[in-house]
């Protein structure tokens, strides 16, 4: 696997514990609400700095549609079993958000900062059997998913 699509993954995996806040009936993040289109939509992450796995990641960026993401995430967790995991909404201010996800094997902490009125800062800490990891990135949102080809 190549660093781009194991960076996608993650990008997808931090992504992925915002629909599974909705999952646990937790109210959306206020930092969130406050963004012009919400949580869905195009966003382009770029990864500023990383340290175990991470590290090769820095310096990458890529646009990525929330809206194919969270399916993504929902069919990644019916298959693994992440859908036990336990998700928690730790701080939930206008300007930071704090989610906490637990499972079995892993530990993660994602914390979002207002950056602007359309972009944030995330830190992404993880602990699992591959050893910590941690990843600091942008995120920026860049509009509307464009709209799907219809299938006739």
């Amino acid at each position: 696997m190549n660093a781009i699509t194991r960076a996608a993954i993650l990008i997808a995996v931090t992504l992925s514990l915002l629909p599974l806040v909705h999952a646990q009936d937790m109210p959306l993040p206020k930092l969130l609400q406050g963004i012009p289109g919400g949580e869905k939509g195009r966003w382009k992450m770029e990864v500023l700095e990383g340290t175990g796995r991470g590290a090769s990641r820095a310096g990458m960026s890529m646009t990525v549609c929330t809206d194919n993401v969270m399916d993504l995430a929902q069919r990644r967790d019916k298959d693994t079993g992440a859908a036990s995991c336990r998700h928690k909404l730790v701080k939930d201010t206008a300007d930071e958000a704090v989610l906490e996800s637990e499972c079995r094997e892993r530990k993660r902490t994602l914390t979002m900062k207002r950056e602007s009125e359309t972009s944030m800062l995330l830190t992404l800490e993880s602990n699992g059997p591959r050893g910590p990891e941690s990843m600091k990135m942008r995120s920026t949102r860049r509009g509307s998913c464009p709209a799907q080809p219809s299938q006739n």
